[in-house]
This record gives structure tokens, sequence and C-alpha cells, in this order.
């Protein structure tokens, strides 16, 4: 069977690094493409946030959002940062118009994950995404 169009599913966790790799791993050995997708929880998903916003107080939740934010810094940057080095130990491109050979391309979307992975995955050959760790007994 020949893969030529990998998507992985990577928001940055610890859990999720063994997923970029196993599909950078796959784009190299199949000179296949990486699709590496950042999925952002819409703010529907925080119902403090989103309760805020729906009664006006977006004063309360901007400032609530910008501390998350700063606090780690942007998920969606920390997790390209993290694609483009484990691309670059795999012997990976990055995607430009003219890249030949395996190659890994980022993008970052918010919405929620299961509307999200039917939609994305559709065209791809493989998805490969991370588990979380089972809680410790």
């Amino acid at each position: 069977m020949t893969v030529k169009s990998i998507l992985c599913l990577y928001s940055g966790e610890p859990s999720e690094d063994s997923a970029l790799q196993a599909a950078m791993g796959l784009a190299a050995a199949f000179s296949a493409e990486v699709q590496c997708l950042h999925i952002a929880a819409p703010v529907s998903a925080f119902p403090e946030l989103a309760g805020a916003l729906v009664f006006g107080q977006a004063d309360v939740a901007a400032p609530l959002m910008a501390a998350m934010r700063q606090e780690r810094g942007s998920p969606a940057d920390v997790s390209a940062a993290k694609v483009a080095a484990s691309a670059t130990a795999h012997g990976v491109a990055l995607a430009t118009a003219t890249t030949d050979g395996p190659y890994a391309a980022f993008r970052s979307v918010t919405a929620n994950l299961r509307d999200c992975l039917a939609v994305e995955g559709r065209c791809c050959d493989l998805i490969v995404m991370g588990r979380a760790e089972p809680e410790a007994a």
C-alpha cells in the first residue's frame, strides 16, 4: 500500500508528540505529504467565556482569553514550532509551492474535533492522532 497523504492532528500536547513523530517518519519513508492540523476549540467550548459573551460582557471575557494566551503562548504558534522541528529532524521539507518529495504543512483551525475530522480527513490516506495518557490509578 502506498501512502501519499497523511493528516496528523496535533495540538502541541506532550501526549501527541509520538503521533507527530510517527507521521513525519511515515512521510519520510513513503515520500508523502503531512498535513499537520491544530484544532483550536471554539469559544462555545468554554461555557464561562461563552456566557460572558452572550450576556454582553465581552469586557470580562477578553482579558481572560488574553491571559490564557499570554500564560502559555499561542497554542498554534507552539504547535507550529514543534512541527517545524520534527520535520527538520526527519528530513521532511516544510511545504512551499515547489516542494518535491516528502513535505509537511501546518494549519490551525477553530472548530470542534467531531465536526472537523471527517471533513479534513476525507481525502487523506492515513490519519494519525495522539491519545491522552491514561490517568494513574
